[in-house]
């Protein structure tokens, strides 16, 4: 009887041992870092050095309080970024794709979210050159650590000339000024930013017969598949807040 006592006894505290442990690894998880890249890319994301605003703090936020976990965002530069996020130095990186640096990928086991925003990436013009033609374009603005992934054959066969800023608005400015014929951008941010910064919407507009890609930013994890899981049900869940939440920003639904 005292050896069946002592045995019950080393039970329960085994089992109350594990129980901790994991419940330790539980409150663990609620604290998770989120890597984003330090850009200006505001209505959709931006920083000032320290702290992350725009519509995507503001998205990623609402799905940490209902679902009782605290993101701190890790703001990197683009390159930096893609490091820490392969290292596991962050829980998550915001935004991804699984097209960008697609190589880097292929022996990583990346898990993704479904699209939380969509976009278009394209050339932004004088007005004065719509319609002009890939043919009559020779120089484009481009914010470095950027791809420009819809005018790469043009760029590698030296068609056409990238002049790199270390700014949205720098960018935007050389184009004004006539240094570049456009701005390779996405075209929500241009429209916030003209319309916002420089107070004149109609001083560039997007040419949709240069080449443009379509995509969607999504968040990626290494380390936590589950939350991706949790963040899929809770854009569905919360479809009617989000869209108000877009329009709040001026971002296309």
């Amino acid at each position: 009887m005292k050896i069946t006592y002592a045995l019950l006894v080393t039970l329960i505290s085994i089992s109350f041992s594990l129980c901790c442990q994991a419940q330790l690894r539980l409150d663990d998880v609620r604290s998770l870092i989120v890597g984003v890249d330090d850009t200006q890319y505001f209505p959709i994301y931006a920083s000032d050095g320290s702290d992350y605003y725009g519509f995507s703090q503001k998205l990623l936020s609402a799905f940490a309080k209902k679902y009782n976990y605290t993101f701190s965002y890790r703001i990197l530069p683009v390159k930096r970024l893609y490091m820490a996020f392969w290292n596991k130095e962050v829980d998550f990186k915001y935004p991804d794709s699984p097209y960008w640096k697609a190589e880097e990928r292929v022996a990583k086991e990346v898990h993704y979210t479904n699209p939380i925003v969509d976009y278009i990436d394209g050339v932004v013009v004088k007005p004065k050159r719509l319609g002009a033609g890939i043919e009559n374009f020779k120089r484009l603005g481009l914010v470095r650590g950027f791809t420009p992934f819809a005018l790469l054959k043009d760029i590698k066969e030296r068609r056409i000339e990238v002049v790199k800023n270390n700014s949205l608005s720098g960018m935007l400015k050389q184009v004004m000024t006539g240094r570049s014929d456009g701005a390779y951008i996405n075209i929500d941010i241009a429209r916030y930013q003209m319309r916002e910064r420089f107070r004149n919407a109609g001083d560039l507009i997007f040419d949709p017969e240069l080449p443009h890609v379509k995509g969607s930013y999504l968040m990626s994890t290494i380390k936590f598949p589950e939350v991706t899981k949790q963040f899929n049900q809770f854009l569905l869940d919360e479809t009617i807040m989000i869209r108000k939440m877009k329009a709040e920003y001026g971002i296309a639904d």
